[in-house]
């Protein structure tokens, strides 16, 4: 977090406060586009020096993850919530008060004593499902990784690298220090712009969280072919074209594969795109059979809510069923498409039981052919990754 000194001057008049707390107001004035409205409104903050850009960043990320337990303490006003957040942060509560009235002293006890809910800023219903899937002590542990900062992990592209260790050398020279972690990754030690690296341009490396790479472990190297029926902006299908995988990602949004194309073309490989239809398989498509299909379905995102704390402001029961519904449908598009003794994996960033084993199960329940041959998940509290799921399903060949 800031240092004391960026906190104190966020808390007095003066451009970091108010660019902030305007901010803040427009990010809650419709919260179904807050995350694109924060990273505009910070990239055209042009008044605040970087580091003032910073603490108005990391006190508004903060806000997101306490605003509910804030306003049941101190009230609805903008300025309030503010100073609340620099003093659970660090600020010296007699700065805070010298600004405005109100509970500084006493504020971070009487945070830490709000039920969970109100703590961690979400949904009621959605701190109980967890808890009740989870148990009381483990449920607190995931909110409470989950409201940190996420570490920066790379994957090492071994196509331009030809070694991790090669690419970590490289880092080095540039100033930027890692550490090793599973198969292929290095977690940047400190803050650094990874992407203004020369290595970075030349394709040596992707950012991408550790348990994503754990996913693409799942379907291992070799030469087979692989469908990424929901790429996006092709963070694993760029990985498993590095294993040396014939790649076809697929996806309903065009400027998520122009990005992906842009990907492969940095990294050296070759990436075969296709547009899809919202509600179908294409025949194109659905003529082809592959050994692996990667489902890497829409969700509600709670494994990845420390990298995306806004998620949680779209999170409702109801949101989660309609997403169960389109991933179960995505399982069986998927599903047709694998060739004989393929795989068909099965994947989401979410934590939530009914979005995972509930949509397999579902799925093998009314397709006795299919068998869940291996499953794993990643915590953030056990594992110090984003939290995912990920099952590889196998059928008999009579099906």
């Amino acid at each position: 977090m800031s240092s004391a000194d960026g906190l104190e001057r966020a808390a007095r008049p003066g451009r970091t406060r108010g660019i902030g707390v305007e901010l803040w107001e427009r990010a809650t004035a419709d919260r179904s586009r807050a995350g694109p409205t924060l990273s505009r409104g910070l990239r055209e903050a042009r008044a605040l020096h970087s580091v003032e850009r910073r603490t108005v960043q990391e006190v508004i990320f903060g806000l997101i993850r306490t605003e509910r337990g804030l306003r049941a303490l101190v009230g609805d006003d903008p300025l309030d919530v503010w100073l609340g957040q620099l003093v659970l942060s660090g600020l010296d509560p007699s700065v805070a008060t010298e600004e405005r009235p109100g509970p500084w002293a006493s504020l971070c006890e009487r945070f830490e004593a709000l039920p969970t809910a109100l703590r961690h800023s979400v949904p009621d219903a959605l701190a109980e499902r967890l808890e009740a899937q989870l148990g009381g002590e483990e449920a607190e542990a995931f909110w409470q990784a989950s409201d940190r900062r996420a570490p920066m992990v790379l994957r090492a592209h071994l196509r331009r690298a030809g070694t991790r260790q090669r690419l970590e050398e490289r880092l080095r020279q540039e100033g930027i220090e890692t550490t090793p972690v599973g198969a292929r990754g290095l977690r940047v030690e400190g803050r650094a712009n990874v992407e203004g690296s020369r290595a970075y341009r030349d394709g040596w490396f992707e950012v991408q969280d550790e348990g994503s790479q754990r996913l693409v472990d799942l379907v291992g190297d070799g030469g087979g072919t692989v469908l990424d029926l929901c790429a996006g902006a092709g963070g694993k299908a760029l990985a498993l074209a590095d294993r040396g995988h014939r790649v076809v990602a697929t996806d309903v949004r065009p400027r998520a594969l122009a990005e992906l194309e842009q990907r492969a073309k940095r990294g050296g490989v070759r990436i075969e795109t296709l547009l899809l239809p919202d509600d179908a398989v294409p025949a194109t498509l659905a003529r082809r059979r592959f050994d692996v299909v990667l489902v890497d379905a829409p969700c509600t995102g709670t494994g990845v809510l420390r990298r995306n704390p806004a998620d949680r402001w779209r999170w409702s029961p109801e949101r989660t069923s309609e997403l169960a519904a389109l991933q179960g449908t995505l399982l069986e598009r998927g599903a047709s498409l694998v060739g004989p003794g393929g795989r068909l994996v099965y994947a989401t960033c979410s934590v939530d039981r009914a979005e995972d084993e509930d949509v397999v199960q579902a799925f093998v329940d009314a397709h006795p052919g299919w068998e869940v041959a291996q499953s794993v998940r990643t915590w953030p509290q056990r594992d110090g990754t984003d939290g995912f799921y990920a099952c590889v399903l196998t059928a008999s060949t009579s099906r």
